[in-house]
């Protein structure tokens, strides 16, 4: 099983006044659909804070078309998927991506692979021993 597909699309929600960094703006996201063609399709959120990362939205946007475009025919194997920065073969080390865009992608293979594989997702972040016990 392999990425056959894979989308950007840009989301935006109201954010109500008050609270931490509140002010009743609208917040606004990118979420990352990698489609295997099997129905099995992981998704992952960039979410740069403006004032806070260093990219911006709009630079978000760019580099995680391109990341999504690298991932296609990329397989989905039996094992856990590495982190991008812990990843053996061509994306090891993947630390050129802007944070978000890094976080969309890993969460979009871990997303697909724990459907592939019917593993929580919270479990397929725990301890390699307990994913085998």
């Amino acid at each position: 099983m392999h990425v056959v597909n894979a989308s950007v699309a840009r989301i935006a929600w109201p954010m109500p006044a008050g609270g931490a960094a509140r002010r009743g703006e609208t917040r606004q996201a990118l979420l990352l659909r990698l489609d295997t063609g099997t129905g099995i399709v992981g998704i992952g959120e960039a979410a740069p804070l403006p004032g806070w990362s260093s990219e911006t939205l709009d630079e978000a946007e760019v580099a995680l078309r391109r990341a999504g475009s690298s991932l296609i025919s990329t397989p989905l194997v039996a094992e856990v998927p590495p982190l991008l920065s812990h990843a053996p073969g061509p994306r090891q080390g993947r630390t050129d991506l802007p944070a978000s865009v890094q976080f969309a992608v890993e969460t979009a293979l871990r997303d697909a692979w724990c459907q592939m594989t019917a593993t929580g997702f919270a479990k397929s972040l725990g301890d390699a021993r307990e994913l085998t016990a």
